[in-house]
């Protein structure tokens, strides 16, 4: 699982989210300062994602988070963010990992109903058979406006560049750009539609051409790189709600059709993605978590090569659930459980698998 993605994403989810709502009060020079360690011991019922004769083995996970927000007026904010994760499996020794991620942004309010900024991230990843180390870097750019108070129009763009080191076959850049609108009830319900275009290119691999038939297909390289273009049309809602005065709610539900369509035969076809996430507090210091992402590929694929499933740590390309229970002893500190499973469907069933976590840790923030 891949817990520094996963944590960058809602961070930039947030300082979207920030933008949106308006800017923070802050008063020029203030700083705010945050560290978040957490130590888990797992076990992982199919370390390599194999469809057949899975292997177990026994994990311990570090991960450790800094934050800095700098106001360097009221309305510029300057946020900074490093995460550094390991993990180390007891006798699976080539899986152990390191994963090192800087994240740059920067949000302008100087308009009181607009605000714009930009993202630079950095992301290392050293495993320890040198097979899947890579170095990814995404830069991003946002604006957005806020109409009447209740509503909010914005639009995006980015460019991510894809460094593999055993193989450059895999290299990669993306670009990609999109917009959103959303009607917010107060904080207490939003509903937001959204779309994205992306287009990615292989430099370094060439397209598959068929010239055979559809029952039997004979595959050649063509002289063109491989272009994969990526539609995604998305719905969004959330709701949170206060319980007895201290015992919060939140609730988010999400659909997306993602179309893919390559120069490359067999990677045509669309997917439809259902998240589901719901968060409760049943005590001031208990809170029960659930998260639910379901992918139903269209069936029409034809997969050849799983490009976009394999080199990376794609937890976006598994349908998953999970379940934790989250303990806060005093401020600060709390332990906590989770189990988490991940699958996936394609056609081609030899590149299936199901994958079992369990896991029991702690975190302390400061």
């Amino acid at each position: 699982m891949n817990v520094i993605r996963r944590c960058t994403r809602w961070l930039v989810a947030a300082l979207l989210l920030a933008a949106a709502l308006g800017p923070p009060p802050a008063r020029a020079g203030e700083t705010d300062v945050s560290n978040r360690v957490a130590v888990s011991l797992e076990y992982d019922d199919n370390v390599y994602n194999t469809h057949r004769l899975p292997k177990g083995d026994e994990l311990g996970r570090l991960f450790y988070d800094f934050g800095l927000n700098w106001y360097m007026t009221p309305n510029n904010l300057w946020l900074t963010n490093y995460d550094l994760g390991g993990r180390l499996y007891f006798h699976e020794d080539p899986e152990d990992a390191l994963i090192n991620q800087l994240m740059l942004g920067y949000t302008n309010y100087s308009i009181p109903t607009v605000q714009f900024g930009a993202t630079l991230t950095g992301k290392l990843r050293n495993i320890r058979s040198a097979e899947e180390d890579y170095l990814k870097t995404i830069a991003r750019a946002f604006a957005g406006v806020r109409i009447v108070d209740m509503f909010y129009v914005g639009a995006h763009a980015e460019y991510s560049q894809f460094n593999f080191r055993a193989f450059r076959g895999y290299d990669y850049w993306t670009e990609r750009a999109g917009g959103e609108a959303r009607y917010d009830w107060g904080r207490a319900f939003s509903v937001g539609l959204g779309y994205d275009y992306e287009q990615k290119t292989f430099p370094y691999y060439r397209a598959l051409k068929n010239i055979g038939t559809a029952t039997n297909a004979v595959l050649i390289e063509s002289a063109a790189a491989r272009v994969d273009d990526l539609n995604e049309a998305s719905l969004q809602l959330r709701y949170q709600h206060t319980f007895l005065e201290e015992l919060p709610f939140l609730g988010t539900f999400s659909y997306m059709y993602q179309n893919f369509d390559s120069n490359s035969y067999g990677d045509t076809y669309g997917n439809h993605l259902i998240s589901l996430g719901l968060s409760q507090y049943a005590t001031p210091n208990l809170s029960l978590h659930f998260l639910g992402v379901f992918q139903v590929l269209g069936a029409h694929q034809k997969l050849v090569i799983p490009f976009n499933y394999a080199v990376e740590e794609g937890d976006e390309n598994f349908s998953q659930l999970e379940a934790r229970v989250n303990y806060e002893f005093v401020e600060h500190l709390s332990v906590y459980a989770a189990f988490r499973r991940y699958w996936t469907t394609y056609p081609n069933d030899p590149f299936n698998f199901v994958k079992d976590l369990y896991a029991i840790g702690f975190s302390a923030s400061f």
